[in-house]
């Protein structure tokens, strides 16, 4: 099997296992039921365990479009003969409540009223559902809960809401809740009925707060990490990524665990609420694009990314909307499916590869599709385990502290090579000094390359590791005892200006240089270090002085008795006078100049160099070799 068809396997393969694997787990974690009825005379006792949780299902009674009180309920049946609907709860169904039948104006209202019994003489409590923000609840005639604001123009975020229940010396309870959601609200949470003892209920509160809150803590200080590490120690893109993404999950997280708005962010109008769960989405996925991005630049072109970013636009639009148009909705899941898809062909292009942190990678982003996939399947179960969704955070932020500890020792072990490097190079330089005055180098380019590299070692240490080997081969050619000889191979002198150019294209990234050789290069000898410092000279009073970018070009011409060389530029060019000065022998001369490049080719051919030039426009420098 290729590594490609492996890939796509592995890509195919992990993420369905894990969402099985973890249904399953929600599945032995459902509690069980304890049975109502929609009359006092269907009871059936139900005996609770003390230490866990149960949910409420069987048959009770509807009132569509009807905010009642166990007295008007009363009343109705006593003097009108009303007879409510008949419904059947199983579980996580109070969502299907929210139907057209239900609908008034622009808001789902009904009154819900049902039976059961359980063991007397204990505290029992009750979990409300968070599908609806608006509830009232009335226990043996007495209100026993309500929310902030019932019936209100503007209902408030929902959090966990407990309801205690009076105790009853019979254990028979007999409850009507009313109901009120506006139409373009929507939770994915559980709609079950959650009832127990009270102690049950209280533990499983509180440990929900405290792993919320703990986990939110976590988050901030690994944002607060980041944060420092990018200012203070070294400006990795990466950390920015991770600083997105987290943002992005304690967003998602913040309103997908209802604790939160019980403690955090309370009185939060349900708009603004949904929202800012809504901006998780596009918040996330962008960030996560980027995150692939800094991990494997090599495989990610700059248009595709920006389409994956600009398409973000698509959810945040559902946001701000309040998920109130079916085709946003949908085109929203396609953004989810396509950052998917692009993440895991990213992932099939860098295990052909073998990259680093493949299998850290891929399992991450598994565990993401799998919290997707997850947040659906299990929303249609009693209590989803709300927990599972947090592990590819998790393991994405594992991923990013692996490869930053990788990425740190590998740039302090390339540091420690390349002074040892350098070190040996300088040494090099002063066992040659005689080839070192002969070529007369500019201290300061050697210092201001050594600088670029210092630079390169923490941002980007494969180009260092690059500029290393060009400086490495300029030296040796340079200070090669044959600059010692009257003439080289052309193809040396070509191995020197690649040489140059290598280092300078780095060091100013907007000077591009271009070769314009013959297909069969000429077999000549020439004077040594001639070409290097007239693209030197071009790049210094030519295109550095440029607003614009700059362009260097070596032209070889072969004709049948010579071989013509052209160095032009499209700099500032030059007037008549500082033509002629070139040609004139400085008062002090510390560098291989026009001048010196002039009197050599003069005293060797006969013919020395010939400069056009004009302001604005640019310069060229050409000199003839003869071949014989």
């Amino acid at each position: 099997m290729s590594r490609k068809s492996r890939a796509i396997l592995i890509a195919t393969v992990l993420p369905i296992a894990i969402t099985i694997v973890f249904y399953i787990v929600t599945l032995f974690l459902q509690p069980a039921p304890v049975s109502i009825s929609n009359s006092p005379d269907g009871l059936i006792p139900t005996y609770l365990s003390t230490g866990s949780v149960s949910y409420l299902a069987g048959d009770l009674e509807i009132y569509r479009k009807e905010i009642l009180t166990p007295e008007e309920i009363d009343a109705l049946s006593k003097t009108s003969g009303f007879t409510p609907e008949h419904a059947t709860i199983k579980g996580n169904s109070f969502h299907a409540f929210k139907s057209p039948e239900n609908k008034v104006g622009n808001r789902f209202i009904f009154t819900l009223h049902f039976y059961f019994k359980v063991p007397a003489n204990d505290e029992y409590a009750l979990l409300m559902p968070t599908v609806y923000p608006e509830y009232r609840v009335f226990i043996n005639g007495e209100l026993a809960g309500a929310s902030d604001k019932f019936d209100s123009e503007n209902a408030y975020y929902p959090g966990i809401d407990k309801v205690y229940f009076p105790i009853s010396e019979d254990g028979k309870y007999d409850v009507v809740i009313n109901y009120i959601s506006p139409d373009n609200y929507s939770f994915l949470s559980s709609s079950a009925l959650i009832f127990g003892a009270k102690e049950p209920i209280e533990r499983r509160f509180n440990t929900s707060v405290s792993t919320d809150l703990g986990m939110s803590a976590f988050i901030v200080v690994c944002i607060a990490f980041c944060i420092v590490q990018y200012i203070f120690v070294r400006k990795d893109k990466i950390l920015i990524s991770f600083v997105l993404f987290s943002l992005a999950f304690v967003t998602c997280v913040l309103f997908l665990h209802d604790s939160y708005t019980d403690f955090v962010v309370t009185h939060l109008p349900y708009q603004a609420g949904m929202i800012l769960r809504g901006f998780s989405t596009p918040l996330f996925f962008a960030s996560l694009l980027y995150h692939t991005d800094c991990l494997f630049p090599n495989y990610i072109k700059k248009p595709f990314l920006n389409i994956g970013l600009a398409i973000q636009i698509v959810p945040l639009i559902n946001a701000l909307t309040l998920e109130m148009f079916p085709f946003f909705i949908g085109i929203s899941a396609l953004t989810t499916l396509f950052t998917f898809l692009f993440c895991v062909w990213v992932f099939i292009k860098a295990y052909e590869n073998r990259e680093k942190y493949i299998g850290m990678y891929i399992f991450s982003i598994s565990m993401l599709i799998a919290d997707v996939a997850l947040m659906y399947l299990t929303a249609g179960m009693v209590c989803p385990s709300k927990y599972i969704y947090v592990w590819g955070y998790i393991l994405t932020a594992a991923v990013l502290v692996i490869s930053l500890s990788m990425r740190y020792s590998e740039q302090s072990a390339a540091e420690s090579f390349y002074k040892e490097e350098l070190a040996r190079q300088l040494e090099n330089m002063q066992a040659n000094e005689n080839a070192f005055l002969n070529a007369q180098m500019k201290p300061h380019f050697l210092y201001n390359t050594l600088n670029t590299i210092a630079d390169l070692c923490v941002t980007d240490p494969k180009k260092a590791k690059h500029l290393i080997g060009s400086l490495s081969d300029f030296l040796k050619l340079v200070l090669s005892v044959d600059n010692m000889e009257e003439t080289v191979t052309l193809r040396r002198e070509l191995e020197l200006v690649n040489a140059y150019t290598d280092i300078e294209s780095e060091r100013f990234p907007s000077i591009k240089f271009f070769q314009d050789f013959p297909i069969r290069m000429p077999n000549i000898m020439m004077p040594p270090i001639v070409i290097q410092p007239l693209i030197e000279n071009a790049i210094k009073h030519g295109v550095r002085r440029l607003d614009k970018p700059g362009l260097v070009t070596l032209k070889i011409i072969d004709d049948a008795d010579s071989v013509t060389f052209e160095v032009s530029d499209n700099g500032t060019g030059m007037t008549e006078e500082q033509m002629h000065k070139l040609f004139m022998e400085p008062k002090e001369n510390n560098s291989i100049g026009i001048y010196n490049i002039n009197k050599r080719l003069n005293n060797q051919y006969g013919t020395g160099l010939q400069v056009d030039s004009a302001i604005g426009l640019g310069t060229c420098v050409r000199f003839t070799i003869p071949k014989n």
